[in-house]
């Protein structure tokens, strides 16, 4: 596509379809960058700059929001309009797939985030697993080492550090208190 990796030095075995895709990437390797300003950010040095090993499919994925040059090994997987848009400098290892998938994530490392609007709203938190239309979405107080499985699970609580949520619109009234685990429909989804 138009301008895609038009900034490469020395980086080797990248692949970019798409307008402006990888635009930014100076020497980074190994990457696979498919989709309009996928992994840069427009009008900016920003995005994937020496990074490698990343693998992005979608329309401004991985990066393409991000506030600094992502430069350190990135290792990440985002499939998704707009999945993984926020990552910036120091993140790795992430795995995110559906439609703002992991969006909010900044420098989280570990995440896996799938379906729409998996996980969009931490920034970074680590080894997390939300799996689910909507699970863990807009989920806020530093939610590491947590899981939510299912449609809307953990949907905006204030989640706790090794939180469990399984099931359709689990522990969605969570305020405070780490190592929960809710199990089933609803379960713990109102406040007593």
């Amino acid at each position: 596509g138009t301008d895609a990796l038009t900034a490469v030095e020395s980086g080797t075995s990248n692949t970019a379809i798409g307008c402006q895709a990888g635009a930014n990437v100076t020497t980074g390797d190994f990457n696979t960058l498919i989709g309009y300003s996928c992994g840069m950010v427009l009008g900016t040095a920003y995005g994937l700059t020496t990074s490698g090993y990343n693998t992005a499919v979608g329309y401004k994925a991985l990066g393409a929001a991000s506030a600094d040059a992502i430069t350190t090994l990135g290792a990440h997987t985002v499939i998704g309009y707009e999945a993984g848009t926020n990552i910036q400098e120091g993140s790795t290892h992430n795995t995110l797939i559906g439609s703002s998938a992991g969006s909010g994530i900044t420098t989280g490392d570990g995440n896996v985030c799938i379906g729409y609007n998996a996980g969009d709203a931490f920034d970074q938190e680590d080894n997390n697993v939300f799996i689910g239309i909507n699970a863990g979405g807009g989920a806020s107080s530093t939610p590491a080492s947590c899981v939510a499985i299912g449609a809307s699970a953990l949907l905006g609580a204030h989640t706790q550090t090794g939180t469990i949520a399984i099931g359709s619109s689990a522990l969605i009234a969570l305020t405070s208190g780490g190592g929960n685990i809710a199990i089933g429909y609803q379960a713990m989804a109102a406040a007593d």
